[in-house]
């Protein structure tokens, strides 16, 4: 995504370091700087367990066309209490008419659905739908369901999102905004493309957002509960959630190229937060125990969401789960050995308004700690 139309620019970020919704100072060690969680432990996660690593089950859907802002929602309460931030309602028909129409009939909706199966693999968070939308206003008391609204505005050219590609609202918990939780609005005056290339290689044109990537990345927020990490030495950095560092005129650009496949530090921070894939007992390994508990349910209908034997999520337990443990047969770390360096250390959290984060970003304390 290029830095004018991913917003990964710093005159954003500087303006709204200014409006701070809540400050929370905590004990901390030397960081790591791998991937930042906003709940770091507890919390800021979908599923019915607030603690981290273990697996949920989410909906989502499109909101409907024509779905407007509560008109007592303020995207820039700061610098203008008297507007949304967004200018009549959602038209994802015509975003996904513009990418259709270059790429063939179900292209948006198949690169939408890869973002989710790529962050699904990767840890046990299991999507469902896309489901039909209520039609509520977003950030509208009750407009909960799904759990993931995903819209398509015209922004307010005086505010922030105008040079937007996407924001993403993170999970509910101590770190979301409940009910804007998990809700992903896409720019529709910005540029978008479904890009053909080498993953970390192909460069993007400038102004164009890459749909699949730029999903992914707001995912990463709305469903996983990640913010944006410091650089951590590599270079380019091809983290997913990496959007450069503020303040460190050393840390590379982000952004440049295609980027669709998860880092091994995005998928550490899956993994922390919603636990292995296939990893059903929760011990953080995918062995036998796991096998087991579906051959024990097997052909047997469970209520529907059940993320123990049913990890697919549809009600019931056949092919789908266990292909779900084969697939990822030795996969993790017993606890007895789980390292300390998998998981981010607290650091004072800083709570904002503002950039790609989906009004959310985590300021790390400086290196040498």
């Amino acid at each position: 995504m290029s830095i004018q139309a991913h917003i990964h620019s710093l005159r954003p970020i500087i303006r709204y370091l200014a409006y701070i919704i809540a400050a929370i100072a905590v004990l901390h060690a030397c960081p790591s700087y791998g991937f930042v969680s906003f709940g770091n432990g507890f919390g800021s996660k979908w599923g019915p367990d607030p603690n981290f690593g273990t697996g949920a089950v989410v909906t989502w859907g499109y909101m409907l066309d024509g779905t407007t802002a509560d008109p007592d929602f303020r995207m820039d309460p700061d610098n203008f209490p008297d507007s949304t931030g967004v200018i009549g309602g959602s038209n994802i028909t015509q975003l996904r008419n513009t990418i259709d129409g270059v790429h063939g009939t179900g292209a948006f909706d198949a690169a939408i659905q890869r973002a989710f199966d790529t962050w699904s693999d990767a840890a046990d968070i299991t999507f469902i739908g896309p489901e039909t939308d209520l039609g509520l206003p977003f950030g509208s008391p009750g407009a909960i369901a799904p759990d993931i609204r995903v819209g398509a505005f015209t922004p307010d050219p005086a505010l922030f999102f105008n040079n937007a590609g996407a924001i993403g609202y993170g999970p509910p918990g101590p770190f979301g905004e409940f009910p804007l939780s998990g809700d992903i609005l896409f720019n529709i005056n910005q540029t978008f493309d479904i890009l053909t290339g080498t993953e970390d290689v192909t460069p993007i044109p400038f102004g164009t957002n890459d749909l699949e990537g730029l999903m992914l990345h707001e995912l990463g927020h709305a469903a996983i509960g990640l913010g944006h990490p410091n650089w951590d030495g590599e270079n380019p950095d091809q983290r997913v959630m990496y959007v450069g560092e503020f303040g460190n005129p050393s840390a590379p650009l982000c952004c440049q190229t295609i980027n669709r496949e998860l880092h091994a530090d995005d998928i550490a921070g899956a993994v922390f937060t919603y636990g292995q894939r296939g990893d059903l007992d929760g011990d953080g390994f995918v062995g036998i125990s796991d096998l087991n508990i579906v051959l024990t349910d097997w052909n047997q209908t469970v209520p529907p969401g059940n993320p123990l034997a049913d990890p697919s999520g549809d009600g019931f337990v056949g092919i789908d789960d266990l292909n779900t443990v084969l697939g990822n047969w030795n996969a993790g770390t017993p606890p007895s050995t789980f390292s300390e360096a998998n998981i981010p250390e607290p650091a004072t959290a800083i709570l904002l308004m503002g950039g790609l984060a989906g009004l959310k970003l985590r300021i790390e304390p400086p290196r040498g700690c």
